[in-house]
Order: C-alpha cells, then structure tokens, then sequence
C-alpha cells in the first residue's frame, strides 16, 4: 500500500491548486483523478482548420494579482491572451432583437432595455428597505429593489451565464452574501454600492489597481491545468484512476481506487476531496445533505463557419437570453471575436450553451438536434448564411452547482464532517464559488488548512531536553 501525506482527489482547479501549494510546502501529495485528463470540466481540444476550443468554461476574468504571480511561477503568464476592447460589448435579447447592454448611467438612460417607467423606479430603490436576517431569492430580492424589468432583462440572464440557473430559485444569501449582508446594513444597494467606493478610494494610495482582464491561452484554458499538473510531477498525478471509497483506519485514511480494471489502495494522514457534491455524499457515510445539492446539466455546442458566410460583424463578447424570450438556448458566446489568436483567420468560431436549470432536458438532446438548434440561433441573429464547417457538442451532465434554498444549511454539513473526521478536508464549486478563479482560491483554501493543521499535530520541542 502506498504512503502519501496527502492524498487529493480530483484534478480540476481545486483539487490541483490544492496539491500544488501542498507539493511546494514540502508535503508528499497524491493526486488521483477518474478521467483521462486533468483540468476537470475545463479541457480544450485543437481542430485542425478551425483552432483551439474550449469544451466547458471559455474564459477566465480576473483583476486578482495572486493569480497572475501564480501563472508567473508556472511560466505562462506570457502566453495569456486578453480580450480587448471587443470583450466589452455585450449583447441580450429583447423581443427577438439584440440589444447591447449599456456600459453606464447615461448609456442606461438612453437604451431602450428598460421602459421609461423601469428606469424611473430605480430612482426609489434607496425607499425600499430591508429584509435583514430573511433569505430570499435571486429574482424576488432584485424585483423587490428594481423592479420586474431589471430582474427579468439583466438580472436572469446574469444568472443563467454564471450559474446556468433559475433566479427564483437561487438562494440570495448563497449567491450574493456580500452584496446581501452589505445592503442589510446600509440599507440600500446605493449607500451600500457608496460605501465601497469611498473605501476602495481610501485603501488606494500611490499605486493604481489593475483592472480586470478576460482572458484565455492560445491553446485554449486547458493550458493551466496543465501546466499545473507538470509542476506538481506526472508521478504524482494518476489518471484513469476512480476512486470507490475512503474510510478512516486508526491514524490513515485508506482510499481504493480502480484502476486498469484493478482495485489499488493508498494510505495518508490527510484526506482532501475536490469531487462534485454527489460523490462525496457517495463516498462518505453521513454526507447525504451534500448528496442533495443539485446540478444544471449544460451542452456547449462549438460551430465554426467560414467568415463570408455570417453577416453580423460579431464586434463583441456575445449575447444571452432571457427567460421570457422562450429562447431554446441560453447564450451565444463569439469566440473568434475575444481570441482572434486562437482561431483561423478566415473562420468564425461560435459556442452556443444549451440546458441549465431553465430548462435540463435539452442539455441531452440528440447531437444532430443540438447542431441544428444552434445554427438556428445563429441564422436567425447573426445571419448565418450557410452550415457550419465543422461541430462539436459536450454535455457535461454536472456542469455547475446551484445554490438554491437550504444551499447554506447543506454546505454547513461539509464542517460537521470535517470536524467528525480527522484529516478529511472538502472544496469545490459547491463550497467556494463556482467561478474558475473561486475554485482556484478555493484549493489554496483547502493547502493552508493542511498545512496548518500538520503544524498544530507536529510535537513540540521541549526546551528542557536541552538544558545541561
């Protein structure tokens, strides 16, 4: 049986982001992963003719100077591409038209998302008072601050981007705790949006923040986790490696995994699990709130055209659709507008995300079904002109987590645990956030605790051993 100090299981950005502060500070680590690949939903694959294209998350937005450090240890900082101006433009659909979101006060004045009366009724939204110590959903908690419009035009397809999710029932104080508990107390998302600015005013001094940057690699995302995995060491990252259980056996935590059709056990001290809530409740007796906590399936749908063939000049990030546009897909991103680098210079590459919350069946649709829906958004938008040259679908049955009512009380259970058994540390998309940078912070998260944790256990030097 082999002895690690650590064994992570789960090679998305947690778990490697875990092991790879951990191999840095010294512990022996082991990372096992089920699939074939590192990186999790995150996998990127090279079309000859077409470019590089990302299967699951398409980019990554980050003002974060930690992260880009850490992609400066890992010698990739310099081949990061950053969409410029073009990533600004972003699009919804209102009445089956594209319309651009706008980018300020004036421009929201002017635009014809919002009906003069909406518009108005933000001017009130400082009256509305608060609900302090109550939940609420995503959409009662916007409708009740700004209006019906707001919730339904911006805020819903907000959410389905982000989360793939139904705003009525996404948990407000899960999905927005800052913004919720900050509104709370300073009794209006003006004061509240206020009282940042002159903070971050304050906390300035000389040197200027970076603004965020959306970004990618010219391979695709991909790229991160494995320059991760390499920096960690290919012996101590194993595919193809399922774990079935892990169980606590005096000091060691024993974990079997399967393996090549055959069944391997391993030993450590510290146990980290960086898999989908399911599994865990799966693997772990006692875990059956964090077995509750629901998935939205997703289809990402890559079609690639020759560029004469789509009318629309796709000067933009791309669009969503909003509930109440009846629409079959959720979004549209113009991949080939955001990293020109990544595509051939006469294709035009488009992904078109299906499923959710909104609605789940469609994410398993017939591969034919899938192609053809999307290449209706697109005709029926952009002008698409003629089939695509190529196409691509994924479905990624567990594409994200929802944090919807109760999400709260059932992550509280992933403590209870962690305090019921020695050693055994939890994270993930569940638990820390669902963006790619959250799930990153979130494995550093779970480092330090290790680390702390085996500084606490280590015995203490007895200074009366070395009196003469």
């Amino acid at each position: 049986m082999e002895r690690h100090d650590v064994i992570v299981v789960g090679a998305g950005i947690t778990g490697l982001s875990a092991a790879l502060d951990l191999h840095r500070a010294g512990r022996e680590v082991l990372v096992l992963e089920a699939d074939t690949n590192v990186g999790g939903v995150i996998r990127s694959e090279a079309v000859p003719g077409v470019g590089a294209i990302d299967l699951g998350p398409q980019t990554v937005r980050s003002a974060d100077p930690a992260l880009f450090e850490h992609f400066d240890s890992l010698g990739i900082e310099g081949e990061r591409l950053v969409a410029g101006a073009q990533g600004k433009s972003r699009y919804v659909v209102l009445d089956g038209e594209l319309v651009e979101l706008p980018h300020s006060p004036p421009a929201l004045v002017a635009s014809p998302l919002l009906s003069m009366g909406a518009k108005l009724r933000l001017l009130s939204e400082p009256l509305r008072g608060t609900r302090k110590g109550e939940d609420e959903s995503v959409r009662d908690f916007f409708t009740r601050r700004l209006g019906a419009e707001v919730a339904e035009r911006l805020v819903d397809p907000f959410v389905s981007g982000v989360y793939a999710g139904d705003p009525s029932r996404l948990s407000m104080e899960a999905v927005f705790p800052e913004l919720k508990s900050g509104v709370d107390e300073a009794g209006s998302l003006l004061r509240w949006g206020l009282a940042r600015m002159r903070g971050s005013n304050r906390g300035s001094g000389a040197e200027e923040k970076r603004p965020a940057e959306l970004f990618s690699f010219p391979d695709g995302l991909a790229r991160w986790p494995r320059a991760m995995a390499a920096a960690i060491g290919s012996s101590r990252v194993r595919l193809g490696h399922r774990t079935l259980s892990a169980r606590r056996d005096g000091s060691d935590w024993i974990v079997t995994a399967e393996a090549d059709g055959e069944r391997r056990a391993f030993s450590c001290g510290r146990l980290v699990l960086t898999v989908p809530a399911p599994v865990v409740g799966e693997m772990l007796e006692g875990a059956s709130g964090l077995a509750d906590i629901p998935y939205s399936p997703v289809a990402t749908v890559h079609l690639a055209y020759d560029r004469a063939d789509v009318a629309h000049p796709l000067a933009g990030f791309g669009y969503l659709c909003p509930a109440r546009e009846r629409r079959e897909a959720l979004g549209v991103l113009w991949i080939s507008s955001l990293f020109p680098e990544r595509v051939e210079a006469d294709r035009v590459l488009l992904t078109t995300f299906v499923g959710g919350a909104r609605q789940p069946d469609r994410a398993f649709g017939g591969e034919g079904e899938l192609v053809d829906l999307a290449y209706e958004e697109h005709r029926h938008f952009l002008g698409a002109g003629a089939r695509p040259v190529h196409a691509q679908v994924q479905r990624w049955e567990r594409a994200i987590p929802q944090y919807e009512f109760g999400h709260l009380e059932r992550v509280a259970e992933a403590d209870r645990l962690e305090a019921a058994h020695s050693g055994l540390h939890l994270g993930g998309a569940w638990r820390d956030g669902v963006s790619v940078p959250d799930c990153w912070e979130g494995g550093r998260r779970l480092a330090r605790e290790v680390v702390a944790a085996g500084a606490e256990e280590a015995p203490q030097y007895d200074q009366t051993q070395s009196r003469g």
